[in-house]
């Protein structure tokens, strides 16, 4: 075992070994090891006491309003609209969901979404007879065509008729 600092007058550490005594010593008075630190630890421990819990969850909880409907939680919103919790602070981080509708947190101004399309991805626009989309998807929809064959119409520069 590596000894160091353990001559008086050494710069810095403890000049002592440790000792069963000196252990014992710091075991009993160890403030964090008296019954009534502990018994107020356990009453003040979210995961102890359902009550305390609660008043915790409540301080850390944010409504959210969606499409002019308050949710009291991401959480309750979340289990409206059946999407993970971080989809929620997403959408209100963006001012927006997937449907349209605008999101945000109670306590926070609209965000303003100014784009066209909630999530572009790295879609291209695209050209065909004259008309321009977004997207692949917004394309294969209005032609009434399958995702996949508008791809490998993309993928060729043409469609079947060239």
């Amino acid at each position: 075992m590596c000894k160091c600092n353990i001559h008086p007058g050494g710069a810095g550490g403890s000049s002592e070994h440790w000792t069963d005594e000196l252990r014992k010593s710091y075991s009993i008075n160890n403030v964090m090891k008296r019954p009534e630190q502990r018994e107020r630890m356990s009453i003040d421990n979210p995961m102890k006491n359902p009550e305390v819990a609660e008043k915790v969850a409540e301080y850390h909880r944010r409504k959210v309003i969606i499409n002019g409907i308050e949710y009291e939680s991401v959480k309750q919103a979340q289990e409206h609209y059946n999407v993970p919790y971080d989809t929620i602070s997403s959408w209100c981080k963006r001012g927006i969901n997937y449907y349209g509708e605008q999101c945000r947190f109670a306590d926070e101004e609209q965000i303003i979404f100014t784009d066209k399309r909630y999530n572009k991805g790295s879609s291209k626009a695209i050209i065909y007879k004259g008309k321009t989309y977004e997207s692949e998807i917004d394309f294969c929809n209005d032609i009434g065509i399958g995702y996949r064959t508008g791809s490998e119409w993309l993928k060729r520069g043409f469609d079947p008729k060239g």
